[in-house]
C-alpha cells in the first residue's frame, strides 16, 4: 500500500516537472518567477477595450490630439506592461503609430537615464579629481 503512495507521488511530481518543461520560456511555469508572476496575463486589448478607448479619446490621438485613422492606431499602455502596467481601459490610450514610437523612445531614454545615474562610476581613492595637481605636469 505505501509502495502505491509513493508511485503516485513520483507521478504527480514527474507530472509538475513535465507541465514546467513543455514551455520552458513561460514566466508563469518557473518557480522563482514570482515578480512575473504578479504581471497581468493578456498584453494587447481586447476589440471591446478598443473601442472603449477610441471612444474616450473621443477618436483622437492622446499625444497629438489630431484625428485617428483605424489602419494606423497603435494602442499603448501608459503605465508599461512590463513594469506591472495592467491591461484595462484606465492604463489604455490610443495613439498614432508615429506618435507612439515618439513616446516608447522617450520611455526608454528615461530607464536608460535612471541606470546611468545609479551605476555611475564611483571614486575608490575619495580624491577629488578635478582640484588634485597632475603629478606628471599636463
Amino acid at each position: 500500500m505505501a509502495s502505491k503512495e509513493k508511485n503516485r507521488e513520483k507521478e504527480t511530481f514527474l507530472d509538475k516537472t513535465l507541465n514546467m518543461a513543455k514551455n520552458p520560456f513561460d514566466p508563469f511555469a518557473l518557480p522563482n518567477s514570482r515578480k512575473r508572476a504578479n504581471r497581468d496575463s493578456k498584453r494587447s486589448f481586447n476589440r471591446t477595450q478598443k473601442n472603449e478607448i477610441l471612444y474616450q479619446q473621443n477618436n483622437k490621438c492622446a499625444r497629438c490630439k489630431k484625428s485617428l485613422d483605424p489602419r494606423t492606431t497603435d494602442f499603448d499602455h501608459k503605465k508599461p506592461w512590463a513594469d506591472k502596467g495592467r491591461t484595462c481601459v484606465e492604463n489604455g490610450r490610443a495613439l498614432h503609430k508615429d506618435c507612439h514610437g515618439i513616446i516608447t523612445h522617450q520611455t526608454r531614454l528615461k530607464k536608460v537615464d535612471k541606470r546611468r545615474k545609479s551605476s555611475s562610476p564611483k571614486n575608490p581613492f575619495k580624491i577629488n579629481l578635478k582640484t588634485t595637481k597632475n603629478p606628471f605636469g599636463f
